[in-house]
This record gives structure tokens, C-alpha cells and sequence, in this order.
């Protein structure tokens, strides 16, 4: 009876929790629908479900309560709570567990942290939700963290990972067929891309946005209309005005059209920066008005804001100083009482220049200081124009050390950002390299059809005669093939040759016969040979591959099978199987055909395996090599996975038995001549005894000729072409290559660093042919110091690195420390000063044991000084002394004088003056009188003393020094330690209260690290066009090898296939010219536009001032040519122009240029045209226009020229001329149109 009583008592309970638990779920259900429109009641009823559903412990009803509490707080508007009541929630959900609602919580706190801007709290939960979306479907939620994540990165100005996280965003929109989403994403993209600088893939990804719109018929017209207006911008930024303004307008139309304010706002501004970037004033401000109307109509207070600041800005420039003035005041109070900083700072800043340029000072000040405050650390360009102003308006003001300061910043600023610029320029003119290359790329392509089609007739007969030589010909283009596809990322090209002996290893384990060996182990070599279609961007880059990189990668198969393709020779049809299908998988989940077991040709899966082997067991700049032992496993474990187990299993044994090691050069051949020269077991032929002593004088030139490379590299180079004419004549490979080597390093000491990298590429060619170890190892020495010259220090370290690994094979230690400095020396430019001391200290414990005093000494001092550079003072001080002491014991002058400045310097910052001072000094002293033969050591000592007394108070004692360094730092040319002297007597004169002195040397330091900069600028830019020219080279030795090869396969197939490539040049060759004309010319007229013609105005008048000869300049205007268009129709507009540009070219000189300015306007350059030849030229263009027969358009249409002359060439730039005949062309508007005016 008590059972059956406990039992129903429990049934009850049970009964009635089940029941609280519908009542409860089914009530937080209705307050959640309240929580849009009546959120204070969704509080009231959670509270209420709250109190009942935790007495009986219903967790999961707590946590449903808690998220309705969370949303109705943020609804409230009270972050702050509601973040607090999710996360309580999100505990409750981790206690259920329920991992979805625990993610929408986490969701949760999200929004409540952006709308409390606290950053540092949405990154994480950010990550924590797409961790948790990685164990289960929760895409719904991981799109509203993706989209939260990249607004909060954008808005830290975290750009690169907005970006990243956008593409992430995009593709999971359109995963999930949200195509709104997508184009959003995209759109959103572009504009991170525009933060970044990157325009041309902002571009990209706003063209996307558009394309996706118009294929996919997604109606987002507001979208639409600001994608159009955002393009527009990007051209405007790039310099494209007649495209920004097409965009812009179309943009404002859509806009318009569907009443999208914000974007019509937006492009009516930008149109208006476009008017003013031309100098149409006018315009601009017909612009700007439309945007105040548009903002104020519709309450765009911020836009208003930005839209005021612009307005004031024409205003200013036409001269309405005081409607500027009401104008810009309006724009800063509206921007103030918004708070929005960017805004406000601009405003203040054009305030500022209004008042200097009425003399009003104090008042610029005033504005400029509190631009300065609003701009620190966050606005970069803004506070340096801020900064760079308000130092001029405080000397007006008497208030020089002030001044001073500011100026000091200004300087430092303006070289972050000309470096910054720099960058961009660098960038620009890659690509424009990336064009020139796909263009000589199909010039090459052309040659070679002709070529072939040329040698048809006579191929048979030339295929009996050269049987022999077309197969020493197939070897050696197998190995350029090879070199010429791994060049651009592994500079020796030894992965090559390995993968083709291991694949010629593992074919013969495997049984294959001896000529298929052979045949594998050539064609192997060529397995990458479609990398040289990879684009440099991809193949060079060391971050991460995105899923784009990957796609473009694996078209290095279907590209190299193209190259390879239709080959007659056995050697090509077999290299072309494996560059198809060496990245085929066994269980079918490789590329490109995803072919899967057997259906892989057996010599593809074969190159599959030892391609992964090489990879894991070679050292690369970014990886150590792996053990041999734990790549095999690896190999194991991806047996019947990756690779073919059998094969897997026969490398293993080939492994086991030690037999991967070698395999000789030259392998039995089925076809061979039996009445070849008789050869030895190496592969070289038997020599006769006066060929052993003619490479016997060969070798002593070259090394009596190398000896000489630092007392007299212009012997060596005579010595040396001397010898090498030898080795040409004898056929002595070993002798050339060591000849190239020569001739390298004398190119390399005169800074002919093109010619330098072509011979050392054949040098490290013939070197891997015979090999040649040492001969390897110097060139890349030798081509490290090429790339370090041309600021391409990674690629000197992937060089360094590979020449150590060759020291070591050779068992060369003395050899291999050195090279350890080197890459020590590398890694210090590249400010990785933790490998710079490990790889220091390895080379100094080389030294050490092979008792090399000399690499003692170097190593000594380049840690002392890199210890000194990192705040290691006693590990400075320590090393000095060992170097100095060293140096003395060796009589080596130079490095005792800067180990010991070094020391000095060490101990200076340890606080020890009185001895570092005594080092100073005896540096000093001992360096001064041989100044002239030491001038750089001499610069630094002398330097580093005045600096040391500067810092301790001797002021009046440090500017003799200083002064000394800097003339001696001038006299011989070494600009950085110049620059240095300047900043520092910049310093003492400030500490002697001379403002005036000091300001002069900091202007002169400045001007010193430009030249500076753009002197690296220009280095770094000749290392783009060295590589670009070494390429170009390399590639037509490949064509001419290729030529060779293919000479006997010539047929009906390859006329077919001649016809095919001929039409795709002549396809590729058109559109490489439209890219060219759109470079250079207006799209409307084929005159020049105005980014070219500014151009050759400018090289005008440099040309000017150095020649003298006389230069004039006509700014020409259709007038009325509003009234044309609006009168006639556009089209007829058009044709008016097309007819005014072809009358001016008709009428021009030789030599004359002609160009669009802008809309209506052309420029004409007339270089050594006088005064009255300029004014006669532009009377003779304005009577040709008014007399042309225009009625051939339209009835009643007539076309007159206003034009202004400028013949004056007193001024500071060409900029100015433009300027002046602007004027002259306003004057000539004036007095009537259809008239010149010219400058006097």
C-alpha cells in the first residue's frame, strides 16, 4: 500500500514539473514575441516565468527566461544589462546542454558589446561561435557573427582580416542562397579593400557586386545605385575621372530612380571632388549644393557635415573668403554636436589655411591646435597637414622652438608616408610588368609558329641528319624546361633534379625497363614546368594560400601539359602525362581530372611520391626539413589515401636499402651509337692528354684571375673572358661555369646587377649538370649579395641558405661559417635579430674551432653591434672588447676603429661616460688624420662622438664633430650618415636655443631621406626590371630549345595548331594594345588623356630646363558647350569633340601634343615654340573650329574656342604653367569667348 502511494506520488510530481515546463516554455514564447514593440512587458513576464521555473529546477526554462530578459534590456536600450543576463543564459544553455541556443546567446552578447563599442569582448566571442559552428550546423548564426566580426575589424581598422572575413561571409551567403547577402558582402569587400589602399581590388570587388546584380536579377536598387557611386570613387582615386564621372552619374540615377538618398547624397559629393581634382570650381560647387540639399532634405546630418566642409573648400578656391568662412564655421558646430571627429578635424584644418591665408594667425592657430588634438594616433595624413601648417602660422608668430617642434614631427611624418606611397608606386608598376610579360610571352609564342611553319619543307631531311643531336637537345631542354619552371621559387632548381633521379629510382624498384627508366627520370624533371604560367603574386607568396590562391595554383598542371603538348619525341608525350597528373590522388580526390587508382598513369602516381618526399625532407626559407624517418610515415599513413600503396611500399624498401642516395648521370640506352667516344663511369668522355692540360691552364687562370676580385676586379674580368674563350673553344663546361662565376662577381663589384644574374644562372646551371658542387655553392654566394643589393632580401636568404646546404655537403666549414655571417648579416636587415644572433653565434663557433682569427673578429663585432642594437648592453660591451682587442692583435685598422666606436657606444648607454668618452676619443684621434683614405669609418666615429657628447651635456664640444661629419658624409656621398649629422646639429642647436639653425638642418635631413628613399625606391624598382629582363631571357632560351625539339614533329597537326596559337596571339596582342591605349588615351577622342598628356607636359619642361629651349602651353574650351549637349543631344556632343581633337592633331606641328584635360577641355603642349609661334598656333586652331562645316551634324550648330596661352617658363613647375594659361583661358571666357588670350 506505501509502494503503490510513493509511486503515484512520484507519477504526480513528474506530472506537474512536465506541466510547469509547457506552461513555462509556452509563456516565453509570448513575451519573447512582445520584446519589437513592447519590450518592457517581455520583462515583466520573463521575470515572472523566472520565479517559477527555478524553484523546481528547470534549467533550460532559467535559460530561455534569462535570453528574454537579455533582448528585452538591449530593446531598452540598456547594453550593458543585457549583456550580463546572456551570459548567464549562455552558462544555463552549457548546463542543459544545448550548443544552438548556446550560440545565439553567445550571438547575443555580440550585439549587446557593439552597441557598448567594447571591441575587446566581441573578437572572442566572435571566435568562441565559429568554433562552435565547426561541430555543428548552425550556418544562420555563424552568418550574423561573420557579418558582426567583420564590422567590428573594419571599425578597429583592422582591414586585412575584415577582408578576409568578408570573402568568408560572402561564400557562405551565397552557400546558402542568400543573394542580397552576397552582393552586400561583396560590396562591403570593396570598401575594406578602399580603407586598405588596394584599390584596384576594391575595384574588383565592387565590379563583382555589379555583376552579380545585373546576372542575378537581385533587386537592391539602393544597393546598386552606392555600388555604382563607390566604383566611381575608386576610379576618381586611381586617376580615371572620365570613368568616376560615368559611375558617379550612373550611380545618382539609380539613385533617383528608386529614391535612394544616401547614395545620391554621396554621389553628388564625390562628383563634386571630381569637378575640383579637374579645377572646375564651378562645377564642383553645383555639386556640392546638390548634396546639401539631398542631406538637409533627408536628415543626413553627418553627410551634411562632410558635404559643408567640401562646399567651404570651393568656396575658398574661388575666392569667396567669407562665405567660405560662414560656410566652414556651420560645417565644424554641426560636425561638433555630432561628434564626428574625422569630419571636424578636416573642417578645422581648412579653417585653419582660410585664416593664414588672410594673415590671420593667432585664429589658424587656435583651429590647427585643436585639429592637432582631434587627428593624434588615429588620423595620420590629417594631423601631418595640420601639424605642417600650424608650424608655419607659429613662425609668423615669432614662436620659433614651438615652430620647431612641430616641424620635427612633420619631417618624421612625411617620410612614413612617402615610404607608404613608395610601397604603392612599387606595387603599381608590378603590375604593369605582370602586362609587359603576358605581352612578350605572346610575342614569343608568334616567333615560335613562324619558326615551325618555316621549318616544314626541309623537317625530314633535317630529322635523319640530327638524329643523335635532337636527343642531346631533348636532355638539355628538359633541364632549361626544368630550371626555367622552378626559377622563380627555388633558384637552383635541385627539387628538379632530385625528383627526376628518385622517380628514375623508384621506376627501376619497380621493375620498369631500362629505357622507361631513363625516359622517367628526364621527363620526371619537368613535372613543375607549368609553374611558369603561375602568376608571381601566388607563386612567391609566403602567407597562407586563400581557396583563390589554391585554384590558381592547380592550373600548374593543365598549364604545363599545355606547354608539353603535341611533342612527337617519346621524352615530351611521357613529361606531359606527369605534369597532368602528378597530383592525382588514389582514392580520386586530387586535380585535375580527379582520376582515381589505376586510372592514374603509373609514372604520375610514381612523381607523386617522391614530389611529397622532396618537398618534406628539403629545408626551405619558410620550413626545417623533416626527418627522413617521419616523412615516410607521413608517406605511410596517406598510402591508399594519397599515393598507390605498392608504390608507397617499393620506395620504402628503396629507402630501407639505401639506394635513394645517387644514380648516375648517364644510364644504359637501348638506342645508343656503339660508335660514340668511349666515355668513364661518371659520364665524362675520356679526355687525351692535351685536353687534360688545356683545362689544366683553363683552372689556373680562373683562379689566378679569381684572386685578384678585391685588389682588381677589372682585371679580373679581362683575365677571366680571357680563360673563358678557352673553355668555349675546348668545350669545357666546368671551365665556363667557373668563368660565368668570374664575370658575375665583376659585374656584381660594378653594380651591373642584370648581367650578374644572367651569368650566374648559367653557372648554376652547368653546375647542376655536371654537378658541380662548389661551383654551386659560389654562385649562389655570390647571387645572395646580387638580391641583397636589390632589397629582395628574402630572396638572398632562400639563396643563402641553399649555398650553406651545399657547404655542408662539401664538408667545407670554413666555407660554411662564412656563409652563416652572411645569412646572419640578412636576417639583421630583416630585423629578425633573434636568428640574426643564433646564426652569428653559430658562425663564430665555427670559427672558433677552425682557428680562423679573421671570422673571429667579424663575428665579434656584428654581435656587439647587434647586441647594442636589441638593449643587450653587457652582452655589447663584452663582445666589443673581444673585437677590439682582436682587431689590434691583427692589425686590422678599420674594424679596431668601429669595434671600438661600437664599444664606446655600448658603454655610453650602460652610463659609463668617463670610458666610453676615452673611447671616443682614441677612435677619434686615430681615424682623423687617415680621414680621407677611411671616410666612412671616419663619418661614423665622428658622428657617434658628437652624438655621445651631445647626450652628455657637451653640447659645444659636439658641434665641431658633428660638423665634421657632415662635411665628410657630404663630400664622399654617404647620404645616410649626412642626414644623421643634420638631424643631430638640428638637436645641439636646439639645446643652444637657436630655433632658426636647428629648423635649416632639419629641413636639410629631410630632403636627404627623400633622396634617400627615392634612391632605394629606385633600386628596389630596377630589381622588379632586372628579374622582369633575366625572365624574359630565360624564356626565349626556353622557346629556342623548344624550337629544336619540336623542329622534327613538324606536320598538318601543328600547321592546325600554328593556325589555332596565331589567332589567339593576334587575340592576345589586340587586347594587350587596347590596355596600352587605355593607358595613354581618352577613350572619346584618341587624343592623349589627361594623366598622359600632364605627363609630357612635365618631361617638357624638365627638358626645358635643361636645354633652355623655349616651351608654351594652350588651354583650349569649346564654349557654350553645355548648350550643345543640351540643345543637339549627347551623341552629337561627342562627335563635336572627336571633330575638335582630330582639327587639333591635323593643325599641330611634329612634336606638338595634344591632350583631353576634362569635359570640354583639351590641353596642347608646344615644346620650343615661342611666345608669338604659340599665340599664332592658337589663332590658327580657333579659326579652324569656327569655319569648320558643323551644319554637317546638325542644322544652326556652330563651335567656337576660348583658349589661353601661356609662353611663361619663369615658374616653378609645369603645374604652374597650367595654371597661368587656366587664367588666360577665364580671360579670354571673359571678354567674350571665341578669342585667345596669351601671358606676356
Amino acid at each position: 500500500m506505501t509502494n503503490s502511494s510513493s509511486s503515484s506520488t512520484k507519477n504526480s510530481e513528474a506530472q506537474a514539473l512536465e506541466r510547469l515546463r509547457q506552461d513555462s516554455d509556452a509563456l516565453n514564447r509570448e513575451a519573447r514575441a512582445l520584446v519589437p514593440d513592447h519590450p518592457q512587458a517581455a520583462w515583466d513576464r520573463a521575470a515572472g516565468i523566472l520565479g517559477q521555473v527555478q524553484a523546481p529546477g528547470y534549467t533550460l526554462g532559467v535559460a530561455e527566461a534569462l535570453h528574454t530578459q537579455a533582448l528585452a534590456a538591449l530593446a531598452l536600450g540598456d547594453p550593458e544589462r543585457g549583456d550580463l543576463l546572456a551570459e548567464q543564459a549562455a552558462r544555463a544553455y552549457l548546463q542543459v546542454p544545448h550548443a544552438a541556443l548556446y550560440g545565439e546567446a553567445l550571438l547575443l552578447r555580440l550585439r549587446c558589446a557593439e552597441q557598448l563599442e567594447r571591441f575587446d569582448l566581441a573578437l572572442p566571442l566572435c571566435e568562441e561561435v565559429i568554433r562552435l559552428s565547426g561541430h555543428m550546423a548552425m550556418d544562420s548564426v555563424l552568418v550574423q557573427v561573420l557579418d558582426l566580426q567583420a564590422m567590428v575589424q573594419f571599425r578597429q581598422g583592422n582591414f586585412v582580416e575584415a577582408a578576409s572575413t568578408l570573402e568568408r561571409l560572402a561564400e557562405l551567403r551565397l552557400r546558402l542562397g542568400d543573394r542580397e547577402g552576397h552582393a552586400k558582402a561583396l560590396n562591403n569587400l570593396g570598401l575594406v579593400h578602399e580603407g586598405l589602399g588596394h584599390f584596384m581590388q576594391a575595384l574588383d570587388s565592387f565590379l563583382r557586386c555589379l555583376e552579380f546584380l545585373r546576372n542575378h536579377e537581385v533587386s537592391l536598387n539602393s544597393l546598386l545605385s552606392m555600388c555604382l557611386v563607390n566604383v566611381g570613387k575608386v576610379y576618381r582615386e586611381l586617376g580615371n575621372l572620365t570613368e568616376a564621372e560615368a559611375s558617379l552619374r550612373a550611380g545618382i540615377e539609380v539613385g533617383e530612380r528608386t529614391g535612394t538618398f544616401l547614395s545620391m547624397a554621396a554621389g553628388h559629393n564625390e562628383l563634386g571632388i571630381v569637378y575640383r581634382e579637374r579645377g572646375e570650381y564651378r562645377g564642383a560647387l553645383d555639386a556640392f549644393l546638390h548634396a546639401l540639399t539631398i542631406t538637409r532634405a533627408h536628415g543626413l546630418r553627418h553627410e551634411e557635415a562632410g558635404t559643408l566642409d567640401a562646399l567651404g573648400q570651393v568656396q575658398s578656391a574661388l575666392g569667396q573668403d567669407d562665405l567660405a568662412r560662414a560656410t566652414l564655421h556651420e560645417a565644424r558646430e554641426l560636425a561638433r554636436s555630432l561628434d564626428d571627429k574625422p569630419v571636424l578635424a578636416s573642417t578645422l584644418i581648412h579653417l585653419g589655411a582660410l585664416h593664414a591665408g588672410r594673415g590671420e594667425h593667432e585664429a589658424a592657430a587656435g583651429h590647427l591646435r585643436e585639429a592637432l588634438t582631434l587627428t593624434a594616433g588615429s588620423m595620420p595624413r590629417e594631423a601631418l597637414l595640420a601639424r605642417e601648417q600650424l608650424a608655419a602660422s607659429l613662425r609668423v608668430l615669432g614662436d620659433l622652438e614651438d615652430a620647431l617642434v612641430h616641424q620635427e614631427q612633420v619631417i618624421r611624418g612625411q617620410r612614413e608616408l612617402f615610404r607608404e606611397d613608395s610601397d604603392r608606386r612599387l606595387r603599381h608598376l608590378t603590375d604593369q610588368l605582370e602586362l609587359e610579360k603576358a605581352r612578350h610571352q605572346s610575342e614569343m609564342y608568334r616567333q615560335l609558329n613562324d619558326v615551325a611553319l618555316r621549318a616544314k619543307e626541309d623537317a625530314e631531311a633535317q630529322v635523319r641528319a640530327r638524329t643523335e643531336e635532337l636527343e642531346q637537345a631533348q636532355l638539355e631542354t628538359v633541364t632549361r624546361l626544368g630550371v626555367a619552371a622552378e626559377y622563380r621559387d627555388d633558384r637552383t632548381a635541385l627539387h628538379t633534379h632530385r625528383v627526376g633521379n628518385l622517380a628514375g629510382r623508384l621506376a627501376q624498384a619497380f621493375g620498369l625497363p631500362a629505357r622507361d627508366v631513363h625516359l622517367i627520370r628526364l621527363a620526371a624533371r619537368l613535372h613543375d614546368v607549368g609553374k611558369i604560367g603561375v602568376p608571381d603574386a601566388v607563386l612567391l607568396k609566403q602567407e597562407k594560400f586563400t581557396p583563390e590562391d589554391h585554384a590558381v595554383m592547380r592550373h600548374h598542371t593543365t598549364i604545363g601539359a599545355r606547354v608539353l603538348q603535341g611533342g612527337r619525341s617519346e621524352l615530351l608525350r611521357l613529361a606531359e602525362q606527369i605534369a597532368l597528373t602528378h597530383h592525382e590522388r588514389w582514392d580520386g580526390s586530387g586535380y585535375p581530372q580527379g582520376l582515381a587508382g589505376e586510372q592514374i598513369p603509373l609514372v604520375g602516381r610514381i612523381v607523386a611520391v617522391v614530389d611529397v618526399w622532396d618537398a618534406l625532407t628539403t629545408q626551405r626559407p619558410y620550413k626545417a626539413a623533416w626527418p627522413p624517418e617521419d616523412a615516410l610515415a607521413e608517406l605511410q599513413a596517406q598510402a591508399g589515401k594519397h599515393f598507390d600503396p605498392d608504390i608507397v611500399g617499393a620506395f620504402a624498401e628503396l629507402l630501407r636499402r639505401g639506394e635513394h642516395e645517387t644514380f648516375p648521370e648517364e644510364q644504359p640506352r637501348p638506342a645508343a651509337d656503339p660508335g660514340g667516344a668511349p666515355e668513364e663511369a661518371g659520364g665524362e668522355p675520356v679526355l687525351t692528354d692535351a685536353e687534360r692540360q688545356a683545362q689544366a691552364l683553363i683552372d689556373a687562370m680562373l683562379d689566378q684571375a679569381w684572386d685578384l676580385r678585391s685588389q682588381d676586379p677589372e682585371a679580373l674580368r679581362e683575365r677571366t673572358q680571357a680563360a673563358l674563350t678557352l673553355a668555349q673553344q675546348h668545350g669545357y663546361a666546368r671551365g665556363t661555369g667557373f668563368g660565368f662565376r668570374n664575370l658575375a662577381f665583376a659585374h656584381f663589384h660594378m653594380q651591373e646587377l642584370s648581367q650578374a644574374l644572367d651569368l650566374l644562372g648559367q653557372a648554376l646551371e652547368i653546375g647542376e649538370r655536371l654537378p658541380d658542387l662548389p661551383l654551386q655553392r659560389d654562385s649562389l654566394n655570390i647571387l645572395s649579395w646580387v638580391h641583397a643589393s636589390l632589397h629582395s632580401t628574402e630572396k638572398a636568404v632562400a639563396c643563402c641558405l641553399k649555398a650553406i646546404e651545399l657547404s655542408r655537403k662539401l664538408r667545407d666549414l670554413s666555407g660554411e661559417a662564412k656563409m652563416l655571417g652572411n645569412l646572419a648579416l640578412l636576417y639583421k636587415n630583416l630585423e629578425d635579430f633573434g636568428k640574426a644572433a643564433e646564426y652569428f653565434q653559430e658562425a663564430l663557433g665555427m670559427h672558433l674551432r677552425e682557428g680562423s682569427a679573421d671570422g673571429e673578429l667579424l663575428c665579434r663585432y656584428n654581435l656587439s653591434d647587434l647586441h647594442l642594437e636589441t638593449g643587450q648592453l653587457q652582452a655589447a660591451v663584452d663582445e666589443g672588447r673581444q673585437a677590439v682587442a682582436l682587431a689590434r692583435q691583427q692589425g686590422n685598422f678599420m674594424l679596431d676603429i668601429v669595434s671600438t666606436s661600437t664599444l664606446a657606444r655600448a658603454m655610453d648607454e650602460q652610463g659609463a661616460w668617463e670610458e666610453a668618452l676615452k673611447l671616443y676619443t682614441d677612435a677619434w684621434h686615430r681615424v682623423s688624420p687617415v680621414a680621407e683614405r677611411y671616410p666612412e669609418v671616419a663619418v661614423w666615429a665622428a658622428l657617434y662622438f658628437g652624438r655621445g657628447l651631445l647626450r652628455n651635456g657637451g653640447g659645444q664640444g659636439a658641434q665641431p664633430l658633428l660638423e665634421e661629419a657632415r662635411i665628410l658624409a657630404e663630400r664622399y656621398g654617404i647620404k645616410r650618415a649626412a642626414a644623421e649629422a643634420h638631424r643631430d646639429l638640428a638637436a645641439a642647436y636646439q639645446g643652444a636655443a637657436d630655433p632658426v639653425q636647428a629648423t635649416e638642418h632639419l629641413k636639410t635631413a629631410y630632403a636627404l631621406d627623400l633622396e634617400i628613399y627615392r634612391q632605394e625606391n629606385s633600386q628596389r624598382t630596377a630589381a622588379l626590371m632586372v628579374e622582369h629582363q633575366a625572365e624574359r631571357a630565360r624564356a626565349e632560351a626556353e622557346a629556342y630549345r623548344i624550337r629544336t625539339l619540336e623542329l622534327a614533329g613538324t606536320n598538318a597537326e601543328l600547321e592546325k595548331a600554328n593556325r589555332e596559337k596565331t589567332a589567339l596571339l593576334a587575340a592576345l596582342q589586340e587586347q594587350s594594345k587596347r590596355l596600352e591605349r587605355q593607358l595613354r588615351e581618352d577613350g572619346l577622342t584618341g587624343v592623349y588623356n589627361r594623366r598622359h598628356i600632364e605627363e609630357r607636359l612635365l618631361q617638357a619642361f624638365e627638358q626645358h630646363r635643361q636645354t633652355g629651349h623655349p616651351l608654351a602651353l594652350l588651354m583650349v574650351d569649346l564654349d557654350h558647350f553645355k548648350q550643345i549637349n543640351d540643345r543637339f543631344s549627347h551623341p552629337v556632343g561627342d562627335e563635336v569633340l572627336r571633330r575638335a581633337a582630330r582639327l587639333f592633331q591635323d593643325l599641330c606641328r611634329p612634336g606638338n601634343l595634344v591632350g583631353r584635360y576634362g569635359g570640354e577641355e583639351f590641353l596642347v603642349v608646344l615644346p620650343h615654340a615661342t611666345p608669338q609661334q604659340a599665340a599664332d598656333m592658337a589663332e590658327r586652331l580657333r579659326l579652324a573650329v569656327r569655319h569648320h562645316p558643323w551644319s554637317e551634324l546638325a542644322p544652326d550648330l556652330e563651335v567656337t574656342l576660348s583658349i589661353g596661352v601661356c609662353a611663361r617658363t619663369d615658374v616653378r613647375d609645369h603645374e604652374k604653367m597650367i595654371a597661368l594659361a587656366d587664367e588666360k583661358l577665364y580671360e579670354a571666357k571673359a571678354a567674350g569667348r571665341d578669342r585667345v588670350a596669351a601671358s606676356p
